[in-house]
């Protein structure tokens, strides 16, 4: 059966939004809420956010040789999630603030996507109240939401006998929960996103602030009688990244092709699955930027849609997925054609005995020959071929008398076939399945056949005698 490939009828080229032209994530850093805006083509995106950090501890010393300490504030905890959107609306990003403490005191705040019911990080907690040497909590993990999620570093405590303050906690990131802060000491940066807890004020210096993002700030210890207040945390972040369907080579392809289909794009990573239409295929990530698709696995065409750990994208235009059939029925010396495609399509009949070679003029739905053989239809519409099987016609013989004096028997049959020509002698015998393939080939006086081993089905049997050549179809059971 002949298979070809298609030529491709469209290009599915996707259509971008300014900031995706630009880039695959966004990053929101400051505090307060924002607006993002989804790019055409994307049904979901990462989102990643740290909370706030908290703010260190505040020392109101009474007199100059008091030495009161306060504790470090907790990092911002860290939270992830894969989150469906629709291309082209708008959602709200909140970045949580840095905790303080300045003699009134607020804890680290959260960030979040949308309304914070898919993925929130806690912001971490600020030592409030004065001249309280223990640290206090990182935003935790089980007051966040998301599919990954870790909290934040605790802050170290403060000694009041050396007047040091305890370091921040650093915030949590993707790859783990916050470090804690020792005394004086910060809380280091955890990767990626988490910033590093700020230092506590050592021998009477002030704490200092957390770093970005969401790190907790240190605790201030006394110098002299003068108040300090503790280190502010740092602002959290929330960070918005996609993938993008670039284009789609080719974009069509025939049933039964053996074509290799690239969908091109953009930060795709890790990719989970792919789907045409409601077919989920095997696939070969082969970068960043582009997936392989191999058309022989396809049954269906549609929408494309790449789904990944940066988000889930869709190509703008349908793949063109091309699958017809076409089968044969004998009627006397009329081989007919039923195809399952459309009317736009033409025809083309072929000789199988005769290396398949196209028959002039044979460019109809049916074909009437006036002599037995093999015969196939090919059937293109779109760009796409359908081959069918070849038909036997052994129905017509020049000489009438030679075809009733040959018998193949018993037919069908499980093993072997006899040969008897009436008056005539033997010359060749060819055995051709029904493909049109040369199964077997002698010369000389055959008068049986072996047919042990072979593949059961129709087979065509070609006698050439001295009287001329007669063709039998034959049935291996």
């Amino acid at each position: 059966m002949r298979k070809s490939v298609s030529t491709p009828l469209f290009s599915a080229l996707c259509i971008f939004s300014a900031i995706a032209s630009m880039a695959q994530n966004q990053t929101f850093s400051t505090v307060g809420t924002s607006d993002f805006t989804v790019p055409a083509t994307v049904l979901a995106v990462k989102v990643e956010c740290v909370g706030g950090g908290g703010a260190g501890g505040r020392v109101t010393p009474s007199n100059a040789f008091d030495t009161d300490a306060g504790g470090g504030g907790g990092g911002g905890a860290y939270a992830s999630a894969l989150v469906q959107v629709t291309a082209g609306n708008l959602y709200p990003v909140t970045v949580g603030a840095g905790g303080f403490n300045t003699g009134t005191s607020g804890n680290g705040g959260d960030s979040y996507f949308a309304d914070g019911a898919v993925v929130k990080a806690a912001g971490g907690l600020t030592r409030s109240g004065n001249d309280n040497e223990a640290g206090v909590d990182g935003g935790q993990a089980a007051n966040s939401l998301g599919t990954v999620v870790f909290s934040g570093g605790k802050g170290g405590n403060g000694d009041e006998g050396d007047a040091d303050g305890g370091g921040g906690g650093g915030a949590a990131g993707s790859t783990g929960n916050g470090f804690d802060g020792g005394q004086v000491a910060a809380g280091a940066a955890r990767p990626n996103l988490g910033g590093n807890g700020g230092p506590g004020g050592a021998d009477g210096a002030n704490g200092q602030p957390g770093g970005n993002y969401g790190g907790g700030g240190g605790g201030s210890s006394a110098n002299g009688s003068n108040d300090r207040n503790g280190g502010p945390g740092a602002s959290g972040v929330v960070v918005v990244t996609w993938c993008t369907i670039s284009a789609v080579t080719p974009s069509s392809a025939c049933g039964g092709s053996n074509q290799t289909i690239q969908i091109k794009g953009t930060n795709f990573g890790t990719v989970d699955s792919v789907v045409f239409g409601n077919q989920s295929v095997t696939f070969n990530a082969v970068s960043d930027t582009l997936i392989t698709v191999n058309a022989s696995t396809l049954n269906s065409g549609g929408q494309i849609r790449v789904y990944s750990q940066n988000g889930i994208s869709q190509s703008a235009t349908s793949f063109q997925f091309v699958s017809n059939t076409v089968s044969t029925s004998v009627n006397g010396m009329t081989v007919f054609s039923t195809y399952s495609g459309g009317p736009s399509a033409t025809y083309q009949w072929y000789d199988c005995l005769n290396g398949n070679s196209p028959i002039a003029g044979a460019t109809q739905a049916s074909y009437t020959s006036a002599v037995n053989g093999l015969f196939s239809v090919t059937v293109t519409e779109n760009g796409c071929e359908t081959s069918s099987d070849c038909a036997a016609l052994v129905s017509a013989s020049i000489d009438e008398n030679l075809n009733n004096g040959v018998s193949v028997y018993p037919n069908p049959t499980e093993d072997v076939v006899y040969i008897n020509v009436e008056g005539s002698e033997i010359q060749q015998v060819e055995l051709i399945s029904i493909t049109g393939k040369l199964v077997y080939s002698k010369e000389g006086q055959i008068n049986s056949l072996s047919l042990q081993g072979m593949a059961k089905g129709t087979y065509i049997l070609r006698i050439t005698s001295t009287k001329g050549v007669v063709l039998k179809k034959i049935w291996l059971n």
